[in-house]
C-alpha cells in the first residue's frame, strides 16, 4: 500500500491454526484480514436474532474479520425474513455489511461501531390488514411499542450507503426511496450531522445536502433541527 501499511490476508482463518497465524502477524504490525466462513460463529449470531425476533436469518455470504487498531467485521449475502402474512418473503436484504468498530472499547468488552456501511439494501416496511407493521417483532405489540419510549438508535460516527432502496406499504398508501448514494458524518456527542445525499423518492431524483441534529437528540425524543438544501432534478 503507498502509506506502507502490510497487509496479510489469512484464508479459513477462523480455525485454530489460521488464528494462530492471524494473531502472530498482527504483532508483527500487519493488518490482517481474516477471510472465510465461520458458521460455528455464524450459526451462533443468527440464532440470537432468530431468538430476539422471531425471524429467519440467512448469512449465505463470507465473514471477513479485518485485525488491526481500528478492526472491521464484514458479511455479505444477509436475508431477514419477513413477518408471515407479508406481501414477500424478505423484510430485508444486504448485499454486503461493513462495521469499524473500535479497538479500546472492544478490548473491555464492548462494540462501539464508529464506521458503517450498507451496500445493496433492500428493506420493506408494510402494515398488514390489522395495521401492525412487520418491524413488530416477537412478543411486541403497537402498545408496547409506543409505550416502551424513544428505541435506542446506533450511533456510529459515519453512516455510508450505496445502491438501496426502502420501500413502505399501508393498504392503498405506497412510499419508496432508492438511495444512490448516502453519507452521515459526526463527531458524536451533541455535535449536527453532516448529510449527503442523492437518489429518487417515488420516482423523483433529488440530491440533498446539509445538517440536521445529533443522533442522540432523536435517540432522547428531544427537538431536531433540520438546516437541509434539497435539489429536485
Amino acid at each position: 500500500m503507498n502509506d506502507g501499511t502490510q497487509v496479510a490476508i489469512v484464508t479459513g482463518g477462523y480455525g485454530a491454526i489460521g488464528l494462530a497465524i492471524a494473531r502472530q502477524l498482527a504483532a508483527e504490525q500487519f493488518d490482517v484480514v481474516v477471510a472465510g466462513r465461520n458458521e460455528v460463529q455464524a450459526r451462533h449470531a443468527v440464532e440470537e436474532i432468530e431468538r430476539a425476533t422471531g425471524r429467519e436469518v440467512e448469512i449465505a455470504g463470507a465473514l471477513e474479520l479485518a485485525i488491526g487498531l481500528k478492526p472491521s467485521l464484514t458479511v455479505t449475502g444477509v436475508r431477514f425474513a419477513n413477518a408471515a402474512g407479508g406481501s414477500r418473503p424478505e423484510m430485508a436484504t444486504f448485499e454486503r455489511l461493513e462495521a469499524r468498530v473500535g479497538l479500546w472499547p472492544l478490548l473491555s468488552g464492548e462494540i462501539d461501531i464508529d464506521r458503517l456501511v450498507v451496500i445493496g439494501a433492500d428493506l420493506l416496511l408494510e402494515r398488514d390488514e390489522n395495521g401492525v407493521g412487520n418491524w413488530m417483532f416477537l412478543g411486541e405489540s403497537p402498545a408496547n411499542a409506543e409505550s416502551a419510549g424513544p428505541p435506542t438508535i446506533p450511533a456510529p460516527s459515519e453512516v455510508v450507503v450505496r445502491g438501496s432502496t426502502r420501500s413502505y406499504a399501508d393498504g392503498e398508501r405506497r412510499h419508496h426511496v432508492r438511495i444512490d448514494s448516502l453519507t452521515a458524518e459526526t463527531t458524536r456527542g451533541e455535535t449536527p450531522l453532516e448529510l449527503v445525499f442523492s437518489g429518487a423518492v417515488n420516482g423523483q431524483p433529488i440530491s440533498l445536502r446539509g445538517r440536521v441534529g445529533a443522533l442522540r437528540r432523536l435517540r432522547d425524543g428531544r427537538s431536531f433541527p433540520l438546516d437541509i438544501t434539497l435539489t429536485a432534478a
